[in-house]
């Protein structure tokens, strides 16, 4: 009896984890287009941050970032940083991981709020941490 649960879990958790991806890039893709219809950041600069992993340094890209890195709950509207990197919505499968790259990227600190939110989203980007969707974004 014991080989049957194995087996279906080994053949169906693939199969059920693979059904929530499309809807994880839809949360981020609507993350994207929030954040870049509120700071003026062009879709085609979006997908070249993607390709690249990291946000040019720009006055939209700094807004940019600030506005994803609320969404995440890492830095409020007035630009301080959430010390409770626990709290943070920063989607992982490696809890212990994203914490220690939390850690390390809030403490990062530019000429302003907004070069501060774009540098701790490159640190993240460089960490290989979701922040941004995985797939270019397609318009129906």
């Amino acid at each position: 009896m014991k080989i049957y649960l194995i087996c279906a879990v080994v053949f169906l958790a693939p199969a059920v984890f693979g059904s929530f991806a499309a809807s994880i890039d839809d949360d981020f893709h609507a993350y994207e287009a929030d954040c870049g219809a509120k700071s003026g950041v062009s879709n085609e600069s979006i997908e070249a941050a993607r390709q690249a992993r990291q946000l040019p340094q720009s006055p939209q890209m700094n807004a940019f970032a600030m506005c994803m890195l609320g969404k995440y709950n890492v830095m409020a509207v007035d630009g301080s940083i959430n010390p409770n990197v626990q709290s943070y919505g920063i989607i992982t499968d490696v809890p212990n991981n994203t914490w220690r790259v939390s850690e390390r990227c809030r403490t990062l600190s530019g000429n302003d709020v907004g070069e501060t939110a774009r540098m701790i989203m490159n640190c993240y980007l460089d960490s290989n941490q979701m922040v941004m969707a995985l797939t270019p974004r397609v318009s129906y």
